[in-house]
């Protein structure tokens, strides 16, 4: 008997914002100097923006005031496999030292970094949109 086709599913909004509040761990994407980084950093989401604390260098410097995604995923081999990506394109902001109510909810967020160091930075990325696909059968 031949193993079903695969069938590729569109999340829609509601579905990758879902996916973003169950996880923990992702990857912030962003561009200096005209190269790409890729950094793999715990994070909190709430509502459009996803949160993550940083030290200075290149993600804070590559994320304030400037386009940027962010990406979580799951891959699932073992059947019945299902796995998916869900990416949040935005704008980055340093939120470290603002006063606004927003910046200050986003501040108590928990958010615990895996990596050692302080990372006393916060960056928000306030999502201006957001894409996924399922990967099933």
């Amino acid at each position: 008997m031949a193993a079903p086709e695969p069938m590729l599913e569109v999340l829609n909004d509601a579905a990758c914002r879902g996916l973003f509040a169950a996880h923990e761990v992702g990857r912030l994407v962003v561009v200096v100097d005209d190269e790409p980084h890729v950094f793999p950093v715990n994070y909190a989401f709430d509502e459009d923006s996803i949160v993550v604390r940083t030290d200075g260098g290149t993600k804070l410097r590559g994320a304030t005031l400037r386009r940027v995604a962010f990406e979580i995923d799951e891959i699932e081999h073992a059947p019945p496999a299902c796995s998916w990506s869900v990416v949040a394109h935005g704008v980055g902001d340093d939120i470290t030292d603002a006063v606004d109510p927003a910046s200050e909810r986003a501040r108590e967020l928990l958010v615990t970094p895996w990596a050692p160091g302080e990372r006393q930075q916060w960056i928000r990325i306030h999502a201006l949109a957001f894409t996924g696909r399922r990967l099933s059968g």
